[in-house]
């Protein structure tokens, strides 16, 4: 059973978010995953949309045998057992849990379902703030950049604080 290394961002806005990390860590766990690194929990405002709560994030680096597709499905998975329904809408909206995989291995992968490294990671400090905490020195497979160095161009100016 080969190892795979992945950095997964988790996020939310609705109801308890703090249990619902550790809910779907704790699946993680009993799924075989190795969680390798957890960041801190920070706290920001909602990104590219208005919402009533500010958002809570982290970001987990774990070692699993399942390959990217299975890994999304695993994800899609935690995020229905927790509560969060399909959005009505297109774009963003506040929700329960929202797992994300930034990196996967040091790959490139995309298909119609999913882009690996996340495509809009290097865009947004609430991914780059918890990322940067565990893992400063990951490089980006594609812009051939470290984790600090996407940080210190991004041009994103919201306030990220560790809670």
């Amino acid at each position: 059973m080969s190892e795979h290394s992945a950095y997964i961002l988790f996020g939310g806005n609705l109801g308890d978010v703090r249990s619902g990390f550790q809910t779907a860590l704790s699946h993680m766990k009993k799924s075989d995953f190795q969680i390798i690194q957890q960041s801190g929990i920070y706290s920001s405002a909602p990104w590219g949309f208005a919402a009533e709560y500010d958002f809570l994030n982290m970001c987990v680096w774990v070692n699993t045998s399942l390959g990217p597709s299975d890994l999304l499905t695993f994800l899609k998975t935690l995020e229905v057992g927790a509560g969060r329904e399909p959005s009505s809408t297109a774009g963003y909206a506040s929700r329960c849990l929202d797992l994300d995989i930034l990196f996967y291995d040091n790959m490139y992968f995309k298909n119609e379902h999913l882009e690996i490294p996340h495509p809009r990671l290097h865009l947004r400090k609430f991914t780059l703030v918890p990322l940067a905490e565990i893992a400063p020195d990951l490089m980006h497979p594609v812009f051939n950049k470290s984790v600090t160095e996407l940080l210190n161009e991004c041009s994103d100016e919201s306030e990220v604080i560790l809670v």
